[in-house]
Order: structure tokens, then sequence, then C-alpha cells
């Protein structure tokens, strides 16, 4: 005669219930039964991982910064007789933007086919892999891999961080974005009493050290659970979920939560599971609005400020003020991660 295990009939009733909840519903179970603890030694390696992946943020902003403040040094524009208004500076702020455009296709494969962590080395190898002795291309290239760190960084980042912290997580992502802006802007306003060429050479050079970090580190950095589950690697999925989400427990709630997401995911067929679909792309009108950045010199020229200190010091102020609001709110949000459940939606 065959004895049912108690406590096996109790865990897959609980897992049946789980999957027939509604994602809130399963998220606030798993946080009263298992409440989370913000600081842990397993999960400082991920808050570890996690800053890896902004890293590609600040690899954004420091770019994105970039080309505005070349166009700002006097050196720069002589070297290459240019100008920071008319045909020539549109060219060089389009050949970024066109870069990034034409990585469009190849952005889905790149995080979807090869994985989160491939996807940031491909990007920063591109992004390392610019030179100024053809600057042209080097912004064309340059755009190609920022196109894929902006994807496979933030994916990254929101896939393996817990889920009660995930949102708070996010957030302090973003804000990198304005820490690479202000990197670039400082080290642009600092290598002005370089003078002559080195100017605006040792800013272009400095650009390889984030995306240097990320090639040698993202290898050595656990793969997102949700890539590995959707691909075929369930084993690999749910070892890392109880390592890192679990404490070890293979029966967490957190697992057990994240596996019915992923289990929910593999079974629908919409548009974020085609790479090749990007209609979701141009439903976001916020992309026009960085577009005045890189034109700050010429607006700082109609506004009478026409010198390179004074330019180069009220482009480091804006990316100085663009950095506080997200760091305040970041701050409300959680004054420390005890809190942040409260913010926290489900997977």
């Amino acid at each position: 005669m065959l004895v049912e295990n108690p406590q096996q009939t109790t865990n897959e009733a609980e897992s049946q219930s789980m999957a027939s909840s509604s994602p809130e519903d399963a998220f606030v179970r798993a946080l009263g039964k298992e409440p989370p603890k913000a600081f842990t030694k397993i999960g400082s390696k991920l808050y570890a991982a996690s800053l890896i992946g902004c890293f590609c943020a600040t690899m954004d902003g420091y770019n994105g910064s970039l080309i505005n403040n070349l166009l700002a040094n006097k050196n720069f524009l002589d070297c290459y007789g240019g100008s920071n208004s008319g045909l020539w500076s549109g060219l060089v702020t389009a050949m970024y933007q066109i870069g990034a455009v034409v990585a469009f296709p190849f952005v889905g494969p790149a995080v979807d086919t090869w994985g989160r962590r491939a996807g940031m080395v491909i990007a920063s190898i591109l992004t390392a892999g610019t030179n100024i002795q053809s600057f042209m291309g080097g912004s064309f290239l340059l755009g190609f891999g920022i196109s894929i760190a902006v994807t496979a960084g933030p994916t990254y980042v929101v896939e393996i961080s817990h889920p009660p912290y995930r949102g708070v997580v996010t957030a302090i992502y973003h804000t990198f974005w304005f820490t690479g802006s202000i990197i670039a802007a400082g080290a642009a306003r600092g290598a002005l009493d370089i003078g002559g060429n080195g100017s605006w050479r040792i800013i272009i050079w400095l650009q390889v050290l984030l995306a240097g970090i990320i090639v040698v580190v993202a290898l050595f950095l656990p793969e997102s659970p949700r890539w590995l589950y959707v691909n075929g690697k369930q084993t690999a999925a749910t070892e890392m979920l109880i390592k890192f989400h679990g404490d070890g427990n293979p029966d967490s709630e957190w697992v057990k939560l994240q596996l019915n997401e992923y289990e929910e995911y593999l079974e629908l067929d919409g548009a974020d599971k085609r790479w090749w679909d990007y209609r979701a792309l141009f439903r976001n009108k916020a992309s026009i609005y960085p577009v005045i950045t890189y034109f700050m010199s010429a607006v700082l020229d109609t506004a009478g400020y026409k010198g390179t200190v004074a330019q180069h010091n009220l482009i480091l102020i804006n990316n100085c003020q663009g950095f506080s609001p997200g760091r305040f709110l970041v701050r409300a949000w959680s004054t420390n991660l005890d809190a942040a459940p409260c913010f926290s939606s489900p997977i």
C-alpha cells in the first residue's frame, strides 16, 4: 500500500494554488510567508552583479555626454575643421544615432540568443573599439554598441534582482546614466587644463574604462534565470533562483513564484517574445527628449555663453542637476532596503 508524503502533497498543493492565483496575490503570499532579507552574503553578490549591469547605463550616459562635450571643445573643432552648429555637428551627432538605429535588428538576437551577459560583452567590445582616427565611423560603432548595451543592461538587472527589491534596484539603474554623463562632463572640464588635442583625446580614451570593466567581469556573473528558463535550461534557472533568491532553500516561495511566472511566459505568444517585432518602440515619445543635449554647445552659444570653460562648466552643472532628482527619489522610496517591498511589484 502506497503512503503519500504529507510534505510533498502540501508543496504540490501550494504550487498549484500559486499557479492558479494572480501574480499580485502570489507575490503578497510569498512576501508574508518568507519576508526577504535585504542584506545577506549571497545577496551582496547579487547587488554586485546588478552594479555591473548598471555600468551599461553609465556607459550610455558617458557616451551620450561625450559628443556634447566634444562639440564644446575648440581644440577638437579646430582639429577636424568643424563647428558646434550646422551640417557638420549634425552629421557627427547623426552618426551616433544612425548606429543606434542600425543596431535595432541585432539587439534582439544578441540579448535573447546568447544571453544578457553576452549582450553586455558584445556592446562593450563595440564601444571600446571606437577610435579617434576614424571619428565618424567610431561614432557609428559607438551608437551601435550602446543600443545593445541599453537593452542588455537593464534587462539583466531586472531579471536577476530579488522580486521585493526589483523596483528599487531598477530605479537606481536609471540614475547611473547621469553618473556617466557627470563623469564625462567632469573629465572634459578637467582635461581643458591639459590644452591642445590632449584636452579632447583623453575623454575619448576614458570611454574604454567602463567598457573594459564590463567585458572582463560580465562573463563571471550569474546568467539571468528568466533567460535560462525560456531557452530550455530550466535546471540551471532553478539552481540560480535557489542559490540567490531562495537562500539555498529549494522550497522557497520566491523560487516557486518566479518559476510559475516563467512557465506562464512560455505559454504566451506576444510581441515581447518576438525580437523582430518593434511596434512597442513607436509608442514611446520620450526618445526625442535627449536630442537637445547633443547640441547644448550651440544652445549655449545662442544664450551668450561662448567661452569654452564656461560651456563645460554649465554642461557639468546640467548633468549634476539631472542626477539629483533621481537620487532623492530613490532615497525617498527606500531610506533603507527593508522598506523596499512596499514599493515593489511582482515580476
